[in-house]
């Protein structure tokens, strides 16, 4: 048993990670009341057209919670996941960054992404790699996901203003690394 654990602990861990993603998501959808989505007009995002959410009933609503950092407002709004929150990044009144977050009941899955956008030209690990998530970016394009190639699953959604391959990370992608991380 010993020996079976550690021969397949990393795809135990990453099964783990999976079945709880999908029961926080099944257990999120059930307890909330259905919500209409916000009309253009009520959305932060939709009053600069340069990115729309890809997520349509997301919900970028006017009561998101702020926090300003170096001159960049960063709106947190509540998504359909219990756990994230979408994001959307203001640079002197102009949004510059929007990341919504994608959940099963959205039938969007990364070969969606490829088909529209192309495929990624660079490829981060952050703290979901270990369950394979990865984040696959366009920057020359302004698009980002963080995804599993394998079954296609999506957590999130990046959109930003276009960006050479070099200055990405540390503009949009602090955390994350272009090596995948050693599990101890």
């Amino acid at each position: 048993m010993k020996q079976f654990l550690n021969k397949y602990k990393f795809i135990l861990f990453g099964v783990f990670i999976l079945i709880d993603i999908i029961l926080i998501m099944i257990f999120a959808s059930k307890s909330k009341p259905a919500q209409n989505p916000p009309t253009p007009s009520s959305s932060p995002v939709n009053q600069n057209l340069k990115y729309q959410p890809l997520i349509t009933d997301n919900n970028f609503q006017e009561n998101g919670t702020e926090t300003t950092i170096n001159q960049i407002k960063k709106v947190y709004f509540p998504s359909k996941s219990p756990n994230r929150k979408n994001e959307a990044w203001y640079k002197d009144d102009n949004l510059i960054f929007l990341k919504e977050i994608v959940t099963l009941k959205d039938a969007l899955n990364m070969s969606d992404l490829i088909d529209k956008y192309g495929k990624p030209t660079l490829v981060l690990y952050g703290e979901d790699a270990l369950s394979g998530f990865y984040l696959y970016a366009t920057p020359e394009t302004g698009i980002a996901y963080l995804g599993n190639q394998e079954s296609g699953l999506l957590l999130e959604i990046w959109q930003f203003e276009t960006i050479s391959i070099n200055l990405f990370p540390a503009k949009y992608a602090e955390g994350y690394k272009d090596k995948l991380p050693v599990q101890q």
